[in-house]
């Protein structure tokens, strides 16, 4: 019994994966003709075998919206192909498996079923159930926030009002379409639906009123070119404008436009436009050649009316001749189900048998794995270890480095301390040689003997001067060489140095080493300052004052030659008014003490 569980069991594993596996090549056949539809291809009847096994799959394996999809597809199909009856009821199967319940509704796909619906209902002269579905796209297309969808379904009503021969509703529709249009933005589809009230305005003769239109139409419709010149088929409006010369006098504009008519293709219109102008003209001879043409375009149009009333009448046969065929196809299903039966039987002893091979093996996978995992257990606490040492040692480093670092600016102090002092006694010995040179000249002029003692003394107070210059100078230089010695110093020249750094100095470096430049320089870095200098430039001043080269800088600030470049030039100009950048370093040198 056991044993029979673990092959039952292990088969519903083996369905599953296949499931899962076909679900995932089925959902990309879904997406494919899904795209194909997006695209307007014209499905024909090699269609059909593919659509069919959608339907059959997630009819009983997809969610809510791929059942809706797929009966979606299938009904585009039959649309496609002519069979308007096959077509509406698939369409209706696909709203039915729709679930709007649930947030993740398919709601435009809905939209667009119930808007393929009110076609077919419109080509079957169905007005009444071309309405429901406008309404129910409309409905969908606002759940959906999709407005000018919502609005171009509302506007569809006024199909519904033509085939009711009700005029007074079809004008309404279309305004309150072209205030909605333009409401959402939608300016030109608002101007191309005009062409419907036109008709209308000149059909009762309110000429100023289609006149108007008419503006509109070929201004912001977008279908005329620059030389005002319509699409190509579209130029039925050349139609209605000519009706409008003709109420207007104008016979050879009106003629002009019914030949324009002709020359895209609709010829009972512009034989009947160019009979009612030579009528107006009281031309007998062009009276009896345009009523005869337009007889028989007319009669070739009744033709094409009456084709399509047959082609409608072939497609319900062909709905019950496929009404018969799936009959016929539930029966043959009933018949395989016993081979089906006897063929899972087989299935499920072979698998039973590949099962006792597959489950010693997992054995000795397991046994396999089992031996890894230690040995990858052990290495991982070894790793901890020495993880631990290195976290020791660093904390160890980090204190001897911060206590190097307090010694640092202990010293920086001093320096700044002696340095102030020094330059207090220059002050002085400066003052002093002032006062002894005023001496000088009033002493020479008094006591000739003594002026080449002064002489002598003056020397060496000179001499002292140049001595207390080179000791601050000195000084400085200590400073500097200092600071090179430093973490931050050696952790830019370091970077410096490494062509193909892939990390540059972080902004926390950065901090670090503004903060201890500006105390070793202090009058370098208050010259620089002083003007607020964007930061790339500061930085730029920055790395030239203690030595980088270019190519240095470039790796440091992580730029390109050119970029460094245009930095130099800019920081010359925003410190020294040069436009030049090779002469910033010159000019920079004068502030290094």
């Amino acid at each position: 019994m056991k044993r029979i569980i673990e092959i039952i069991s292990l088969a519903a594993v083996l369905m599953a994966f296949a499931s899962c596996e076909n679900g995932n090549s089925m959902r990309e056949r879904l997406n494919y003709v899904s795209e194909c539809n997006h695209a307007d291809t014209v499905f024909t009847e090699t269609w059909l075998t593919r659509v069919d096994s959608l339907v059959n799959y997630f009819n009983h394996h997809g969610n809510a919206n791929e059942k809706m999809m797929a009966y979606y597809l299938k009904a585009r199909v039959h649309h496609d192909m002519g069979e308007a009856p096959i077509a509406l009821e698939v369409y209706q199967k696909a709203t039915e498996v729709a679930d709007t319940t649930k947030d993740d509704c398919d709601l435009h796909t809905l939209a667009a079923i119930y808007g393929q619906m009110a076609d077919l209902f419109h080509g079957q002269y169905l007005p009444d159930d071309e309405m429901k579905a406008l309404k129910m796209a409309e409905r969908y297309a606002y759940r959906n926030m999709d407005t000018l969808a919502a609005i171009t379904a509302y506007r569809l009503r006024s199909n519904v009002y033509f085939l009711r021969n009700d005029t007074d509703s079809m004008l309404h529709v279309i305004d309150r379409s072209v205030e909605l249009y333009r409401q959402h933005g939608g300016e030109n589809i608002a101007a191309q639906i005009l062409i419907l009230p036109i008709s209308i305005y000149l059909q009762r003769g309110q000429y100023q009123k289609a006149w108007e239109n008419m503006q509109v139409f070929e201004h912001q419709s977008g279908f005329f070119d620059d030389n005002g010149i319509i699409q190509q088929g579209k130029e039925l409006y050349y139609y209605y404008k000519g009706l409008y010369a003709l109420s207007q006098n104008k016979m050879d504009e009106a003629i002009t436009l019914f030949r324009k008519t002709l020359s895209g293709g609709f010829m009972e219109a512009g034989y009947k436009g160019l009979l009612a102008a030579y009528e107006n003209k009281h031309n007998p001879d062009s009276i009896a050649k345009y009523a005869r043409l337009f007889a028989n375009a007319n009669d070739d149009s009744y033709r094409g009316v009456e084709q399509d009333i047959i082609h409608k009448t072939s497609a319900l046969y062909n709905f019950n001749r496929q009404q018969r065929l799936a009959e016929e196809n539930l029966r043959k299903a009933r018949n395989s189900r016993m081979l089906v039966a006897i063929i899972t039987l087989l299935g499920l002893m072979t698998i039973a048998i590949v099962y006792k091979k597959a489950k010693n093996k997992a054995k000795e996978e397991k046994e396999r794995l089992t031996h890894e995992y230690e040995t990858s257990i052990n290495k991982l606490n070894m790793a901890k270890d020495s993880l631990r040492l290195s976290n020791y040692d660093y904390e160890t480093k980090n204190r001897k480095m911060e206590s190097e670092i307090q010694e640092l600016k202990a010293s920086i102090k001093e320096a700044n301390q002696e340095k102030n002092m020094l330059g207090e006694n220059m002050n002085k010995l400066q003052q002093q040689l002032l006062e002894l040179t005023e001496e000088q000249e009033e002493m020479f002029s008094q006591h000739k003997d003594e002026i080449k003692n002064k002489e002598t003394e003056i020397v060496q107070w000179q001499d002292k001067a140049r001595e207390l210059e080179r000791l601050i100078q000195n000084k400085g230089m200590d400073a500097e060489a200092k600071f090179k010695e430093s973490a931050i110093f050696r952790k830019f020249e370091v970077r410096s140095q490494t062509k193909h750094v892939l990390v540059p100095p972080d902004d926390k470096d950065w901090m670090e080493l503004t903060k201890a430049f500006r105390t070793h320089f202090i009058r370098y870095y208050a010259f620089i300052s002083q003007h607020h200098l964007p930061v790339n430039q500061l930085r730029l001043c920055m790395l030239i004052r203690l030595g980088f080269n270019n190519e240095q800088i470039r790796i440091l600030m992580d730029k390109d030659t050119q970029q460094v470049y245009r930095l130099k030039k800019l920081a010359n100009l925003s410190l020294f008014g040069s436009r030049d950048a090779s002469t910033l370093e010159a000019n920079l040198k004068p502030y290094y003490l």
